[in-house]
């Protein structure tokens, strides 16, 4: 066969590879300002990489690219695309599509593989990706095995990827099939109004159960800020004085500054959270499943006979397993909250609203004066420390126009930071891990990719999760600061351990000191320059304002490698 014979790409016949590509960017997740599709080229999908030529990002590992699409996703409040190459590729990100299901990150996955029939022969690439994606907690799975509805099938991967319960949708797609013939029409699809909520006499019926609590406490979770429902939130919580608790949660649900707020119940067991909701006496759930921990919790989260009401576009995962929901609710948290808000308001009593009100202004007062001697405390102490690289970092952002998006994934060694930015108090501007997850930090690219300036914290332990991410950020040259939180060592698996002891009732002090958490000689700014992306180390005081400033005003990706007191 000579030149001649070959067709130009010009010509080339539509394929299903190009009738995806087609439908990719009519529904706008493609080729736009705020849109991002990446992957790590394999054997299964490089058609899809023909036909995205122009708008597909590349990148050096899986792990990295579940990351950056996660990070992307969050802080879009929409899909961003991971291309992966068959189970292989798929069980790279597997860990990274599990954690975006935990925080209903609207992700979708597109899987190429060898062959949509492979698995009749057991081919060497073929396993069982769907029932991977199952097993991960994706929220929806497709398998398009007949090239004549392949881009109907894809448009309900993309619907369900943009409509609640968000979470990671997986659309998985045969090479046979994508190199297929495919005359299917391309048109935009149409997402259903979201904004759902119940008959008005289930809310009335939560306003007058909350209101003749004396206790009552909010749980919330990501879909909060998924559904744009802070403010609400706020309001609801105000008029009812009601203590607000945070389960695994991984944005700003609520102010942390907030009088009413009180910090996270605790991802790793059910003995925290009973403890701190010992005299909750009514409970509502929002956004959240309202057990979850990472081991199972076998005792009740309150005192028998207490109320437990939730708010969710998801009732499955808010009630599974603990169908003792006295009122589940399900419609948009933003909706619910705000129709609760006005309910609440025209019921409650003049006496009430003045209760409630010196109770917010009491507990103002005391989180203020406490805010205010824990930063003092932590500023007077020796050396570098997180709090101090805070509170210099957030006099630098006050100058700022806008202030950049916060990755925190440094979990010990980022104690003390958001005493001292206000990121943490702003929707959309703080993201940080979930259930203590490691890795996530990589989403700091994604969110650089698609929004601009962001800083990322790291943990030493972490940051050997997704290096390669680094890559992508040099490449791109995005306006992305990295602080790596190095105290020698994975802080996280200490408290663990010393969590494991004291559940033996084992004095942690008669223990032989374990070392095989420790980190030492690890030199991040070599590691980060082989990526292409410069750095610093800061061993000293003095030395931090200076990384700040050169953070922010290089053209491009920097590392600062902050050494922090050890474990």
């Amino acid at each position: 066969m000579t030149k001649s014979d070959l067709t130009s790409w010009t010509n080339r016949p539509r394929t299903g590879a190009r009738a995806i590509a087609e439908q990719l960017r009519v529904a706008g997740l493609v080729g736009t300002p705020h849109s991002l599709i990446i992957g790590n080229p394999g054997s299964g999908e490089e058609w899809l990489y023909l036909e995205l030529t122009n708008e597909i990002h590349m990148c050096l590992a899986e792990p990295a690219v579940g990351s950056i699409v996660d990070g992307a996703s969050r802080v879009l409040n929409k899909p961003a695309i991971a291309i992966t190459h068959g189970f292989v590729g798929f069980s790279g990100i597997q860990g990274d599509v599990f954690n975006a299901a935990q925080r209903q990150s609207p992700m979708l996955i597109i899987v190429g593989t060898s062959d949509s029939q492979a698995h009749t022969g057991e081919t060497h690439m073929y396993a069982d990706v769907e029932a991977a994606a199952h097993a991960a907690r994706a929220k929806y799975v497709k398998n398009a095995t007949d090239p004549e509805t392949l881009v109907r099938d894809l448009r309900d991967a993309i619907v369900e990827a943009q409509v609640p319960p968000y979470g990671p949708v997986v659309f998985i797609v045969g090479s046979n099939v994508a190199r297929a013939r495919n005359n299917e029409d391309i048109i935009e699809p149409s997402l259903p109004n979201i904004r759902l909520a119940p008959p008005l006499s289930e809310i009335e019926r939560l306003a007058d159960e909350l209101l003749v609590a004396l206790r009552p406490s909010i749980l919330v979770g990501d879909a909060v800020a998924r559904s744009g429902a802070v403010t609400e939130l706020t309001r609801v919580a105000e008029l009812l004085g009601a203590d607000i608790w945070a389960s695994m949660e991984s944005e700003v649900n609520c102010p942390r500054i907030h009088p009413l707020f009180h910090g996270n119940l605790g991802h790793m067991d059910d003995s925290r959270g009973r403890e701190l909701l010992r005299n909750t006496d009514f409970a509502l759930a929002v956004g959240t499943p309202i057990y979850q921990t990472v081991f199972n919790s076998k005792l009740p989260l309150f005192r028998r006979g207490v109320p437990v009401a939730s708010i969710n576009h998801d009732t499955e995962t808010s009630i599974r397993g603990h169908n003792d929901v006295t009122l589940p609710i399900k419609g948009d948290p933003k909706r619910v909250l705000g129709l609760l808000a006005d309910v609440l308001e025209e019921k409650r009593s003049t006496e009430q609203a003045a209760v409630t009100q010196a109770r917010i202004q009491s507990l103002s007062e005391a989180k203020e004066l406490e805010l205010t001697a824990r930063r003092q405390a932590q500023l007077a102490e020796p050396g570098v420390t997180m709090a101090k690289f805070g509170h210099l970092l957030e006099q630098r952002m006050l100058a700022l126009i806008e202030r950049p998006v916060i990755f925190n994934e440094a979990l010990v060694g980022a104690v003390g930071l958001t005493d001292h930015i206000d990121n943490a108090n702003i929707p959309g501007k703080y993201f940080d891990t979930s259930g203590g997850s490691l890795g996530e930090w990589a989403g700091s690219v994604g969110a650089a990719m698609v929004a601009g300036r962001t800083i990322a914290f790291i943990g030493d332990g972490g940051f050997h999760y997704a290096p390669q991410a680094l890559w992508n950020a040099a490449r791109q040259q995005l306006p992305l600061g990295l602080v790596v939180a190095n105290n020698a060592g994975y802080g996280l698996l200490y408290a663990n351990m010393d969590a494991a002891l004291a559940s033996q009732n084992i004095n942690r002090h008669t223990f032989p000191e374990p070392h095989y958490f420790e980190l030492p000689a690890i030199d991040y700014v070599s590691l980060a320059q082989g990526y292409g992306v410069p750095g610093i180390r800061v061993d000293r005081e003095e030395k931090m304002a200076e990384a700040i400033d050169r953070m922010f005003s290089i053209d491009g990706p920097y590392l600062i490698d902050l050494i922090i007191r050890g474990v």
